[in-house]
């Protein structure tokens, strides 16, 4: 899944790559995950959680650009697996993900996170 997004004068692609590995649904994501691309992003976490696993995992160190919509589809997808008996787990946050939820407040939320 791609979808262009207008940033800094150019075009910046939002991809997810989806696969199962040891009973865990990884999307590892790379590109901006902003107000264009966040519809996208949620429904191949949709997809994921829907693979009767345990666990999604979100590689997120190929983020490069994060809004607060997209924190959002974050925050909702965690809620969304623990709705359905599974965790939801952001692995290799990059710095931009790490930033936006410090400015607003979340770094402490119901995201738990790898390194």
């Amino acid at each position: 899944m791609v979808h262009a997004t207008w940033m800094d004068g150019g075009i910046e692609p939002l991809g997810v790559r989806l696969s199962i590995v040891d009973g865990e649904a990884i999307a590892v994501v790379a590109g901006a995950l902003d107000v264009f691309s966040a519809a996208d992003l949620r429904e191949a976490l949709r997809e994921a959680a829907a693979s009767q696993v345990d666990r999604v995992v979100m590689d997120a160190a190929g983020v490069s650009f994060i809004d607060v919509l997209g924190l959002n589809v974050l925050v909702g997808m965690a809620a969304e697996c623990r709705g359905r008996g599974m965790s939801f787990v952001l692995r290799n946050p990059s710095d931009e993900v790490l930033r936006i939820q410090e400015l607003i407040g979340a770094e402490d939320s119901a995201i738990p996170i790898e390194s």
